[in-house]
């Protein structure tokens, strides 16, 4: 069916819903929500928006996308999380491509300007942020449900273009916002790594002994605050900048002190 669907997976996103479905209603014919069992008002807002929701129980990020691609039924599908806005300018390069019906492309990857503590974190390698194409036409693309962190959408065509106008990103309203989310990401990151191998893989795709962890956490925190704040200019964003670079390194800390602490025996304490 010619037109657009979008789709976006919540639980207890009340602080978004209104915003997301608000900037996403300027490009959609239809808006799924599939939501794991929110507790707050998130479907009553979503509901009385128009949004269409359905329940499906958590079962890992990839296949809570799938469930809701699945549904859709557009041409065209954009996918984005609820803290997601989209500008002015990228809706109308969307429906430009909805209403052209000898497009040449088959996805587009579109640039995400990431909000962290109410500033756009420009450096430190958070702009543009594209881990994947983020708009595909129907029966084009899925999640591999083999990634249960930092879920990618796999694209069946080597047709990708490339969006100019941004989404905006507001990722972290605080510090305790920023907080919860490190908690939750870095404990499915350190069972993810357990469940795959006995082995910890650093972010330079090294592999680390898991009995040489406590020896080499201070180092690899140390290079990834270097990287972000020296190398990637986060020193250009200011306080934020040496927050999120500071953050990253300890991300990277806090995972791999998790997967010790996972693995570690009695004789280890």
């Amino acid at each position: 069916m010619e037109g657009l669907s979008v789709v976006t997976i919540t639980y207890n996103e009340e602080k978004n819903i209104k915003n997301f479905i608000e900037s996403h209603n300027k490009i959609a014919n239809e808006i799924i929500v599939i939501d794991s069992g929110s507790t707050d008002n998130t479907v009553k807002i979503a509901k009385e928006m128009g949004a269409i929701v359905i329940y499906n129980k958590w079962d890992g990020y990839a296949k809570q996308w799938n469930f809701g691609i699945k549904r859709c039924t557009y041409d065209w599908i954009v996918i984005g999380d609820a803290d997601h806005v989209i500008t002015k300018q990228l809706a109308n390069e969307i429906n430009i491509i909805i209403t052209n019906k000898k497009n040449e492309y088959d996805a587009y990857y579109m640039p995400r300007k990431n909000i962290m503590f109410g500033k756009w974190v420009k450096h430190g390698g958070f702009y543009p942020d594209i881990p994947y194409a983020r708009m595909f036409k129907n029966g084009k693309g899925l999640f591999d449900e083999e990634q249960t962190i930092h879920e990618k959408l796999k694209v069946d065509s080597n047709k990708i273009g490339k969006l100019n106008g941004d989404i905006l990103h507001y990722t972290y309203f605080d510090f305790n916002s920023y907080i919860e989310k490190l908690n939750k990401y870095t404990e499915l990151e350190a069972l993810s790594k357990i469940q795959n191998k006995s082995t910890v893989k650093s972010s330079s795709n090294r592999i680390i002994d898991k009995n040489k962890i406590k020896s080499k956490i201070p180092f690899r925190t140390f290079l990834m605050f270097v990287y972000r704040y020296i190398f990637k200019l986060g020193i250009l964003d200011g306080k934020v900048g040496f927050i999120m670079a500071f953050s990253s390194a300890f991300y990277e800390f806090a995972i791999n002190v998790k997967v010790w602490q996972k693995n570690a025996t009695k004789t280890d304490i």
